[in-house]
């Protein structure tokens, strides 16, 4: 009777602990990714490897992460693009095609 009254209290503070555990590792991944890390693709990879785990919201959100970090290898480690340059690329192909919707009388 009291150790199933135990197990009922600390069930909950496990779960809590766990996805506390979980939170502090995502972080450190959302850090690393936010500033470009170079650890942080390799990172964000075993990351989603493991939340693929989580059936079947897991495995979708793991997967898009895995096709994220595939395509990005630019965006990390000593020959990073830098933000400035991703910006400035990103304004100019906007000024394109708005100019190729929406031309200008000249």
């Amino acid at each position: 009777m009291v150790g199933s009254i135990v197990q009922e209290v600390t069930a909950p503070v496990d779960v809590l602990f766990l996805l506390g555990i979980i939170v502090i590792l995502y972080g450190i991944g959302v850090y690393g990714t936010f500033f470009k890390r170079s650890w942080a693709r390799t990172y964000g990879i075993v990351l989603c490897c493991v939340l693929m785990l989580g059936f079947p919201v897991g495995t979708a959100l793991g997967i898009f992460g895995l096709f994220s970090f595939q395509g990005a290898k630019v965006l990390f480690g000593p020959n990073a693009i830098p933000y400035s340059k991703i910006k400035e690329t990103y304004d100019r192909m906007e000024a394109e095609r708005t100019e190729a919707l929406f031309p200008s009388s000249k």
